[in-house]
């Protein structure tokens, strides 16, 4: 007979991904954008498609690593959150063109701080001979729907860059 103290189990950490995960969908979709989750991870976890104000596809997307916790590691001062990435993701990172967005949900108070992770930015924490690197998310940015348009205006902003070299 089969005893419960057997079999696969769910830990916290499949529970706090997926509530991250859900949590991250809840402020994208009420702005009309899509949240593809990708199946593989590489070290993203979502896509973020957007839309004009009227509906159209935008060009481009933006790439998401969504992490949780239940016990955030506050500065001294609470004016960010510090978080431990393994650097091959960020080497991976660091040759993206479109905008890498790193999200910290914090299950212990139902929120989700943000942050763009940029080329420069990337390169400087790779270039450590360390397997990991740590990043500071700034507790000012909370992840919300306002949020999800400041990162939608990043990248938009980014693709008129890039039109206008070509």
């Amino acid at each position: 007979m089969l005893r419960i103290t057997e079999g696969t189990r769910r830990t916290r950490e499949h529970i706090l991904a997926d509530l991250s995960i859900v949590h991250v969908e809840s402020m994208i979709i009420p702005q009309g954008h899509v949240a593809e989750r990708l199946s593989s991870d590489y070290g993203y976890d979502l896509r973020l498609i957007t839309f004009s104000e009227t509906g159209f596809l935008e060009p481009d997307h933006i790439l998401i690593q969504v992490k949780a916790t239940d016990h955030p590691k506050y500065l001294a001062d609470r004016t960010a959150i510090t978080f431990e990435l393994e650097r091959k993701h960020l080497w991976t990172w660091s040759r993206e063109l479109s905008p890498i967005i790193l999200i910290l949900y914090d299950a212990s108070e139902g929120r989700a701080y943000w942050l763009q992770l940029t080329r420069p930015q990337l390169r400087a924490l790779t270039q450590t001979n360390q397997t990991t690197c740590t990043v500071h998310l700034p507790t000012n940015q909370i992840f919300n729907t306002d949020a999800v348009e400041t990162i939608r205006q990043i990248k938009n902003d980014l693709v008129a860059f890039y039109e206008r070299q070509i």
